[in-house]
């Protein structure tokens, strides 16, 4: 007798097997899986829960072959027994991957081609392999707390896709592929884990045998399985970038013309402050393909500042610059400097100063205009003096100078600049009062007001030193967890779109390509100022 547990869950199997195309009605489909011998297996079922259904002769003479460059035919032989009835192999074949291409024949006028295949959980994002002679296929894989799938078809990302995802329990749950091709699902039970999607191919005329057909249905079946162990910590991470000269945090990164700068930062031991504690180094990095940091010419060394970029220039604004020896009091000052480097000449110019000296703000350029929010003044042995000052300038009129925005509802430092949907949106950090936060506010510069948008999940101390960075009109932010988090135009959340496999803070954010960003350097709780660069796959359902 089927438990309730199993009934639910082949309802939704056939469920999910009607939406994708009219022909699924019939419901049951090839599998591939092994035995605890490591013996292959194949049946015909509705899921992998039941696995005594009749087989019919086109996956009894199905060919079965391990997967990979080195692909191999697997001998395999009828077999039934209590609970089972279907295909076994004579050999093991351990944990190699399996596939088996079947063609089942035409049914209520389209054609069915299954596609079976068994597969380890991988633990990073795979890649779309291009193969326009590959029909639908499939890449499961752990990402954080997610199970996720690339479903393809002849290679490319297939969007809007339904998959469903059955676990060792039978809890059944389905979802769609977004534009990437990619489903998402909470990790499902320990043990196996059986997934199935489909692809019709509409007006595409043909004969199988002596029946006619008007469309085709590709449906895939994928059998993996899952163990806590296997639960990726940052699985969508790349770390193929040459480490900076020095391991730093707190310092200002730009991306320019395919290159990433870096200027200055902190390095050392953290709250150890001196002439010797500031990088020395402002250099850059060819993003694709770059194997070592080019030297740019340095100007003052300094840490809590941004650099930002314009027109193919970049911009340094402010910082604090240490005065003393490293067996010294600690004697720092923030600066007013703001400079222009140009790549094309390599070299600096000085322009219109800050108002004030600040450090410890942020800044972003929207269209024509850098605007700086945040931070403080640091003197020698003055406390700080933490300000509520906005400011804005103009690049396509420098004489003009520095000009006031309306005053920010908050004095926070340590926070991050970004911008959303035309606003400057500011990001966490730390408060004159009342310690971390994870509070967001907008400024919008059409009408200089202030507003206030989602606050970031999680717990506010996780957003001191944060980061954050507009691409493709969604805001991302990396804080000290290693989740990436999103906010696009009018969300009422942030959610979690990658992993950051060394998480950081007081570290940089910045684009690497259409779905991908840098996180460049940084602080870890762990291990101290890290120089190390990432690369991560952004998840942008």
């Amino acid at each position: 007798m089927l438990s309730l547990r199993s009934t639910l869950a082949r309802r939704v199997l056939a469920a999910a097997a009607i939406a994708l195309a009219p022909a699924a009605t019939f419901a049951h489909f090839p599998w591939l899986t092994t035995d605890q011998d490591g013996h292959a297996l194949m049946f015909f079922s509705e899921g992998i829960g039941e696995r005594d259904y009749h087989t019919p002769e086109c996956v009894a003479q199905a060919k079965v072959t391990t997967t990979g460059d080195a692909a191999q035919a697997v001998a395999m032989k009828p077999l039934e027994k209590e609970g089972f009835t279907g295909l076994r192999s004579d050999n093991k074949v351990g944990d190699a991957g399996l596939a088996s291409t079947i063609e089942y024949g035409v049914y209520h006028g389209t054609m069915l081609r299954y596609e079976a295949l068994h597969a380890a959980l991988g633990d990073k994002a795979p890649k779309p392999s291009g193969d326009k002679q590959q029909t639908i296929a499939a890449q499961p894989w752990v990402d954080g707390d997610f199970l996720r799938l690339l479903v393809t078809w002849q290679g490319e990302p297939l969007p809007g896709a339904e998959v469903t995802m059955t676990d060792s329990r039978g809890e059944a749950v389905s979802a769609s592929t977004n534009k990437r091709g990619v489903a998402k699902f909470p990790l499902p039970a320990e043990g196996e884990v059986g997934l199935m999607a489909g692809h019709t191919v509409k007006d595409t005329k043909g004969k199988f045998k002596d029946d006619d057909y008007t469309s085709e249905s590709y449906y895939l079946t994928l059998t993996t399985s899952y163990a806590p162990q296997s639960k990726g910590s940052g699985a969508t991470a790349e770390s193929s970038y040459p480490e900076l000269p020095a391991a730093i945090a707190s310092f200002g990164a730009a991306v320019s013309d395919g290159w990433v700068y870096v200027y200055s930062g902190h390095t050392g031991t953290e709250h150890e402050h001196s002439r010797e504690n500031l990088s020395k180094h402002f250099c850059r990095l060819k993003i694709d393909g770059g194997s070592e940091w080019e030297s740019l010419p340095m100007q003052t060394t300094l840490q809590g500042l941004p650099l930002v970029e314009h027109g193919g220039k970049l911009y340094r604004i402010g910082g604090v610059h240490s005065r003393n020896a490293a067996d010294e009091e600690e004697d720092m000052h923030s600066t007013d400097e703001f400079a222009c480097f140009d790549p094309a000449t390599g070299e600096w110019t000085a322009l219109t100063p800050l108002p004030t000296p600040r450090s410890s703000h942020d800044a972003v350029v929207i269209g024509d205009t850098i605007f700086v929010v945040g931070g403080w003044q640091l003197a020698g042995e003055s406390p700080g003096e933490w300000t509520d000052a906005g400011l804005s300038f103009d690049l396509n009129h420098p004489e003009a100078g520095w000009k006031p925005i309306a005053e920010p509802p908050f004095k926070r430092r340590a926070l991050a600049t970004a911008q959303l949907d035309g606003k400057v949106v500011v990001l966490g950090g730390m408060q004159e009062e009342q310690g971390v936060t994870n509070r967001v506010d907008a400024y919008d510069p059409s009408t200089d007001t202030w507003s206030e948008l989602p606050a970031l999940p999680g717990k506010p101390f996780s957003w001191f030193g944060v980061s954050a960075w507009n691409m493709g009109g969604v805001l991302y932010a990396s804080g000290m967890q290693d989740d990436v988090y999103a906010l696009g135009p009018g969300a009422e959340k942030w959610t979690k779109v990658g992993k950051v496999g060394a998480p950081r803070f007081f570290h940089r954010l910045l684009p690497a390509g259409d779905n991908s960003l840098l996180v460049v350097a940084g602080a870890s709780t762990e291990n101290g100022h890290v120089g190390t660069v990432e690369k991560i796959e952004l998840d942008r359902q």
